[in-house]
């Protein structure tokens, strides 16, 4: 679309196109998993240009566009409320200390642990990865003896995709599921 506009485009990326390689003006290839490292990197590359907008169309990638548009100065998003919508629990502590109720939930580094706070929130319970987007590795467990199978699912799913470190447990909420994703300028 933005070439579409008559914009130049250039892609960041570690080497997937997640948009395909069609119509950008260049490439840069970079690691993504230091986001401060990959912005500084990139606009040392891009120089001194006029850069509009800077775009993250991934979850590996959102981190890095807030760091890069921070630095080349263009508005965005504070990276650290973007850190913020990335880790589940950490987004979860910080909406509840604003007053916006949360279901009951705990981080787990084991499965020991994760039973614990199994057994603390009540079953069901929702085992998924702090860091993973589009439900990938949310497994919903309605007794003791799914734990341990859900357990290891998610953290292989949470493994593969590069998203270490504790796993969460929260308490399941029923009702619909409702996604809303936009993408706002100024004009809203």
């Amino acid at each position: 679309a933005a070439a579409d506009l008559g914009l130049d485009v250039i892609v960041v990326s570690d080497g997937d196109l997640p948009l395909g390689g069609e119509r950008v003006e260049s490439v840069i290839v970079t690691d993504l998993t230091d986001a401060p490292r990959a912005a500084q990197a990139v606009a040392s590359e891009i120089g001194a240009g006029e850069i509009g907008a800077v775009i993250g169309v991934d979850d590996g990638a959102v981190l890095v566009a807030a760091e890069l548009a921070r630095t080349l100065g263009v508005p965005h998003t504070d990276p650290q409320a973007v850190a913020a919508t990335r880790d589940k629990a950490l987004m979860r502590d910080l909406l509840a200390s604003g007053g916006v109720p949360q279901p009951r939930s705990s981080p787990a580094a084991s499965l020991d642990e994760a039973a614990e706070a199994a057994e603390r929130i009540g079953y069901p319970v929702v085992v998924k990865p702090r860091t993973l987007s589009a439900s990938r590795g949310v497994i919903r467990v309605d007794d003791e003896r799914a734990l341990g199978p859900a357990w290891e699912r998610v953290r292989t799913i949470a493994d593969e995709a590069g998203a270490r470190g504790p796993l969460l447990v929260e308490e399941f909420v029923p009702g619909p599921e409702v996604a809303v994703e936009a993408l706002v300028g100024d004009d809203g």
